[in-house]
Protein backbone atom coordinates (compact mmCIF):
# COMPACT_ATOMS: atom_id res chain seq x y z
CA UNK A 1 0.00 0.00 0.00
CA UNK A 2 2.64 2.17 0.66
CA UNK A 3 4.28 1.63 -2.94
CA UNK A 4 0.85 2.77 -4.54
CA UNK A 5 0.90 5.87 -2.30
CA UNK A 6 3.98 7.04 -2.46
CA UNK A 7 3.58 6.43 -6.88
CA UNK A 8 0.52 8.89 -6.47
CA UNK A 9 2.31 11.38 -4.03
CA UNK A 10 5.11 11.33 -6.80
CA UNK A 11 2.88 11.31 -9.80
CA UNK A 12 0.80 14.42 -8.20
CA UNK A 13 4.15 15.86 -7.29
CA UNK A 14 4.98 15.63 -10.92
CA UNK A 15 1.68 17.01 -12.20
CA UNK A 16 1.94 20.01 -10.14
CA UNK A 17 5.48 20.91 -11.20
CA UNK A 18 3.98 20.60 -14.88
CA UNK A 19 1.70 23.75 -14.05
CA UNK A 20 3.80 25.53 -12.12
CA UNK A 21 6.39 25.42 -15.15
CA UNK A 22 3.48 25.65 -17.98
CA UNK A 23 2.08 29.20 -15.55
CA UNK A 24 6.19 30.00 -15.33
CA UNK A 25 6.00 29.63 -19.40
CA UNK A 26 2.67 31.93 -19.32
CA UNK A 27 4.30 34.56 -17.87
CA UNK A 28 7.60 34.28 -20.22
CA UNK A 29 5.49 33.89 -23.02
CA UNK A 30 6.99 30.52 -23.74
CA UNK A 31 5.77 27.11 -23.93
CA UNK A 32 6.94 23.86 -22.50
CA UNK A 33 6.33 20.83 -24.30
CA UNK A 34 3.78 19.00 -24.05
CA UNK A 35 1.86 21.63 -21.90
CA UNK A 36 -1.28 23.29 -23.20
CA UNK A 37 -3.95 25.26 -22.18
CA UNK A 38 -7.59 27.45 -23.34
CA UNK A 39 -8.92 30.36 -22.77
CA UNK A 40 -11.78 32.40 -24.54
CA UNK A 41 -11.82 35.94 -25.80
CA UNK A 42 -14.42 37.85 -27.00
CA UNK A 43 -14.42 39.99 -30.43
CA UNK A 44 -15.98 43.50 -30.56
CA UNK A 45 -16.71 44.91 -33.85
CA UNK A 46 -17.60 48.73 -33.82
CA UNK A 47 -19.72 49.04 -37.74
CA UNK A 48 -20.11 52.57 -38.60
CA UNK A 49 -23.14 52.75 -41.29
CA UNK A 50 -22.55 53.97 -44.86
CA UNK A 51 -24.75 54.34 -48.19
CA UNK A 52 -22.77 55.11 -51.01
CA UNK A 53 -24.50 56.14 -54.66
CA UNK A 54 -23.63 53.94 -57.47
CA UNK A 55 -25.36 54.84 -60.36
CA UNK A 56 -27.78 57.81 -61.25
CA UNK A 57 -28.20 58.55 -64.70
CA UNK A 58 -29.21 61.93 -66.69
CA UNK A 59 -33.35 62.80 -66.25
CA UNK A 60 -34.36 63.72 -69.69
CA UNK A 61 -37.57 65.32 -69.93
CA UNK A 62 -38.55 65.95 -73.74
CA UNK A 63 -41.21 68.88 -73.94
CA UNK A 64 -43.36 70.24 -76.07
CA UNK A 65 -45.65 73.52 -75.49
CA UNK A 66 -49.13 72.41 -75.22
CA UNK A 67 -51.36 75.60 -74.21
CA UNK A 68 -50.88 78.49 -72.52
CA UNK A 69 -53.82 76.95 -69.82
CA UNK A 70 -52.34 73.24 -69.86
CA UNK A 71 -52.61 71.53 -66.38
CA UNK A 72 -50.38 68.51 -67.28
CA UNK A 73 -46.79 67.71 -67.15
CA UNK A 74 -44.08 66.59 -69.39
CA UNK A 75 -42.27 64.15 -67.62
CA UNK A 76 -38.49 62.22 -67.33
CA UNK A 77 -37.63 59.95 -64.26
CA UNK A 78 -34.14 58.61 -63.08
CA UNK A 79 -33.35 56.26 -60.71
CA UNK A 80 -30.65 56.57 -57.95
CA UNK A 81 -28.98 53.36 -56.72
CA UNK A 82 -26.96 52.94 -54.53
CA UNK A 83 -25.29 50.50 -51.26
CA UNK A 84 -25.91 51.25 -48.08
CA UNK A 85 -25.34 49.33 -44.36
CA UNK A 86 -28.33 47.54 -43.85
CA UNK A 87 -30.92 48.08 -41.03
CA UNK A 88 -30.80 52.07 -41.60
CA UNK A 89 -32.83 54.41 -42.79
CA UNK A 90 -31.78 56.58 -45.40
CA UNK A 91 -33.74 60.15 -46.41
CA UNK A 92 -32.96 61.40 -49.82
CA UNK A 93 -32.73 64.99 -50.86
CA UNK A 94 -31.96 67.18 -54.36
CA UNK A 95 -31.25 70.32 -54.31
CA UNK A 96 -33.97 72.67 -55.74
CA UNK A 97 -33.99 76.87 -56.49
CA UNK A 98 -37.16 77.33 -55.38
CA UNK A 99 -37.59 75.11 -51.83
CA UNK A 100 -41.45 76.43 -51.75
CA UNK A 101 -42.50 74.61 -54.65
CA UNK A 102 -39.59 72.45 -55.40
CA UNK A 103 -38.10 73.91 -58.63
CA UNK A 104 -35.84 74.74 -60.56
CA UNK A 105 -35.56 77.40 -63.73
CA UNK A 106 -33.43 76.41 -66.42
CA UNK A 107 -30.72 79.17 -66.86
CA UNK A 108 -30.78 78.34 -71.04
CA UNK A 109 -34.49 77.51 -71.67
CA UNK A 110 -36.00 79.42 -68.95
CA UNK A 111 -38.18 76.73 -68.26
CA UNK A 112 -39.50 75.48 -64.61
CA UNK A 113 -39.03 72.01 -63.65
CA UNK A 114 -40.01 70.27 -60.56
CA UNK A 115 -37.64 67.68 -59.34
CA UNK A 116 -39.64 65.39 -57.05
CA UNK A 117 -39.30 62.30 -55.51
CA UNK A 118 -41.95 59.14 -55.21
CA UNK A 119 -45.23 61.21 -53.67
CA UNK A 120 -44.24 64.46 -55.53
CA UNK A 121 -41.86 65.29 -52.56
CA UNK A 122 -38.63 67.16 -52.92
CA UNK A 123 -36.93 65.00 -49.91
CA UNK A 124 -37.08 61.03 -49.51
CA UNK A 125 -37.70 60.56 -46.33
CA UNK A 126 -36.97 57.70 -43.68
CA UNK A 127 -36.56 54.62 -45.83
CA UNK A 128 -35.81 51.84 -44.19
CA UNK A 129 -32.93 50.12 -45.89
CA UNK A 130 -33.75 46.22 -45.16
CA UNK A 131 -31.08 44.66 -47.39
CA UNK A 132 -28.04 46.54 -48.59
CA UNK A 133 -29.25 47.67 -51.85
CA UNK A 134 -31.47 50.61 -52.18
CA UNK A 135 -32.71 52.41 -55.10
CA UNK A 136 -35.04 55.83 -55.60
CA UNK A 137 -36.67 57.38 -58.44
CA UNK A 138 -36.51 60.74 -59.42
CA UNK A 139 -38.80 62.44 -61.55
CA UNK A 140 -38.57 65.68 -63.24
CA UNK A 141 -41.61 67.66 -64.33
CA UNK A 142 -42.26 70.80 -66.79
CA UNK A 143 -46.10 71.98 -66.37
CA UNK A 144 -47.23 71.98 -70.00
CA UNK A 145 -48.42 75.61 -70.01
CA UNK A 146 -44.91 77.61 -70.72
CA UNK A 147 -42.79 78.29 -73.85
CA UNK A 148 -39.78 79.13 -72.58
CA UNK A 149 -36.54 80.18 -75.25
CA UNK A 150 -34.23 78.60 -77.27
CA UNK A 151 -31.33 80.42 -75.90
CA UNK A 152 -31.90 83.88 -76.74
CA UNK A 153 -30.73 83.90 -80.56
CA UNK A 154 -31.43 80.55 -81.19
CA UNK A 155 -35.21 80.97 -81.00
CA UNK A 156 -35.33 83.81 -83.95
CA UNK A 157 -33.19 81.06 -86.25
CA UNK A 158 -35.45 80.10 -88.90
CA UNK A 159 -35.67 76.02 -89.07
CA UNK A 160 -34.82 75.33 -85.27
CA UNK A 161 -36.77 72.32 -84.39
CA UNK A 162 -35.29 71.44 -80.89
CA UNK A 163 -33.11 73.26 -78.32
CA UNK A 164 -31.40 71.45 -75.77
CA UNK A 165 -29.90 73.10 -72.54
CA UNK A 166 -26.16 71.63 -73.13
CA UNK A 167 -24.61 74.96 -72.28
CA UNK A 168 -27.02 75.67 -69.15
CA UNK A 169 -25.31 76.66 -66.28
CA UNK A 170 -27.48 75.31 -63.36
CA UNK A 171 -28.82 72.46 -65.34
CA UNK A 172 -26.19 70.34 -62.55
CA UNK A 173 -28.24 69.29 -59.38
CA UNK A 174 -26.81 67.29 -56.31
CA UNK A 175 -28.69 64.60 -54.54
CA UNK A 176 -28.01 64.37 -50.84
CA UNK A 177 -28.06 60.67 -48.85
CA UNK A 178 -28.46 61.48 -45.25
CA UNK A 179 -28.42 58.22 -43.05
Amino acid sequence: MKKILFAIGLAGGLLAGVENANAAARTAGTTVAGASDIATFTVDITLTPKCVIDTIGALAINYTPVSKTAATYATGTTTIAGKCTGGVTVAADVNVDDASDNSVTDQFTGLVYKLLFPGDVVSYASVPVTSNDFSFTLTGKIKEDQFGTCGGASSKTVGVTTCTNTTSTNKTRTVTLSY
